[in-house]
């Protein structure tokens, strides 16, 4: 009887050797026409270029990773790793170039997910794990993916001009379709931060998407508001495309699928055993130290941090260095600088409570002013606003505004320096004076990182003539 398994969310029942094969246990590799295994791009590339061909160095000096051959690479080594949770995108990338129209996928993705996305697909094309059917191996069965930004396509032009940007776009896939011809292969181009094209080179990219004698396989990637902001006027171009949303994971999904994939590895590597306590805040602790990435990416990196963290402090003992929830939220405050551990809710309520007194002490009143800003100070340090917080403080002088800032620093943080101050009253003309402000060096870029602080405040705004847009 043959073996099948069906991988959830995509609704296939797949061949057990194929889906198993990008993790190395199918060690038969897959053949070519001719028998020979199949050889890696790079190789091609080296074999069949002809003395003073430049189509290899072209193509080459625009590409940033051979994710076919690195994958493959991997697979020889016993170090692929499966890509968990996101086998419906991985499907809908392999079903769209098949399509007559809109064969072009563009995943639209949160920061920090996208190029891991690509991989599934890539695992899957070099795995065999799509339908046997005429249209999907003309497509996929001899495919080559490699990954390019539009900025590298750059480097193909001498000029920064609309002629030079069209020129660079056409110069490379027009090597690609030739190299394709001459190796009688399918080149695949994941083409991150889709986005910053710009018009020119999507007038010159257009053609190859649709077109039966000049399509190249494409699959972008980019952020949703960014993909609207960058072709919100070009239905044209958008109607060529695919889109296909990725959605976040939810806390709980990406501590699941840590644990099934990088957990492991990392406490083999570092020789650390995490506690089922300590890993549950794991992908909170981490989507608050790097708010820029996705989830999963997030828990892996305070993952790893934590592992090095604890190898650092933990003594001479034998066996491996046990990680507890104490040791988690210990790393975080000290790489945050706050006193407390914002995810316990009594430790917190406590903390804030005496901080409202602390400020309380020294300012009479003010108790709605107090309110709001340990609201937003709250919101901060427990991470559910990555975007910065601003609270205009409106009144008279005398009234307490620039002091609470102050004493929210010296206490909140016991850091008097925390709080970065800035008078307006300096910047009353549109002279050399905001040069401290904008860009200059010693200005206030520099002075951010040498102090870190969270917050600054403008003090006296209307003695100010900076416009605020």
């Amino acid at each position: 009887m043959k073996q099948t398994i069906s991988t959830s969310g995509s609704g296939r029942e797949r061949p057990f050797g194929a889906s198993l094969a990008f993790l190395g246990l199918d060690q038969k590799p897959r053949l070519s026409e001719d028998g020979e295994a199949d050889a890696t791009l790079k190789t091609m590339l080296a074999r069949s270029a002809a003395p003073g061909d430049t189509l290899a160095r072209l193509f080459g000096s625009v590409v940033s990773e051979y994710l076919s051959d690195d994958e493959r690479a991997r697979i020889e080594k016993g170090k692929s790793t499966p890509i968990i949770g996101r086998d419906r995108e991985a499907d809908e990338i392999l079903d769209t170039p098949v399509r007559i129209k809109g064969k072009t996928p563009v995943l639209i993705a949160p920061p920090g997910s996208k190029s891991t996305i690509a991989r599934p697909a890539v695992q899957r094309a070099i795995a065999g794990e799509y339908p046997r059917s005429k249209p999907y191996r003309r497509m996929l069965e001899c495919s080559h993916w490699v990954a390019i930004t539009p900025s590298r396509l750059m480097t193909l032009t001498n000029t920064n001009n609309a002629a030079g940007r069209k020129q660079a776009v056409e110069r490379f896939f027009d090597a690609a379709l030739a190299i394709e011809r001459r190796e009688k292969i399918r080149i695949v181009v994941f083409i991150d931060d889709f986005h910053t094209f710009d018009a020119d080179q999507v007038e010159a990219l257009t053609p190859y998407m649709d077109s039966d004698t000049r399509g190249v396989s494409i699959v972008g990637a980019c952020g949703a508001d960014k993909f609207n902001l960058a072709f919100k006027d070009n239905a044209n171009f958008v109607r060529r495309i695919r889109q296909i949303p990725v959605v976040e994971f939810s806390d709980e999904e990406s501590l699941r699928i840590l644990e099934q994939s990088w957990l492991p590895r990392i406490e083999t590597r570092y020789g650390v055993a995490f506690s089922r306590r300590a890993r549950a805040p794991l992908v909170k602790l981490g989507a608050a130290l790097h708010p820029d990435g996705g989830k999963i990416d997030a828990g892996l990196k305070m993952a790893i941090d934590l592992a090095i963290h604890c190898l650092r402090h933990a003594g001479p003992i034998e066996g491996p260095v046990a990680v507890g929830e104490e040791d988690a939220y210990s790393f975080f405050k000290a790489r945050t600088g706050y006193p407390v551990n914002p995810f316990n809710p009594e430790e917190l309520a406590g903390y804030l409570r005496a901080l409202d007194a602390a400020i309380g002490a020294e300012i009479v009143g003010q108790e709605r002013m107090r309110r709001d800003l340990l609201h937003l100070f709250q919101d901060v340090i427990v991470g559910s606003k990555k975007d910065m917080g601003v609270i205009a403080l409106l009144g008279p002088t005398g009234t307490g505004k620039s002091q609470i800032a102050k004493l929210l620093a010296r206490h909140g943080f016991n850091n008097p320096r925390a709080l970065l101050r800035i008078d307006m009253t300096e910047y009353r003309s549109h002279d050399s004076s905001l040069n401290k402000l904008f860009g200059a060096v010693g200005g206030l870029d520099d002075r951010f990182r040498r102090t870190a602080p969270i917050g600054g405040i403008p003090s006296g705004r209307e003695g100010a003539h900076i416009p605020i847009r």
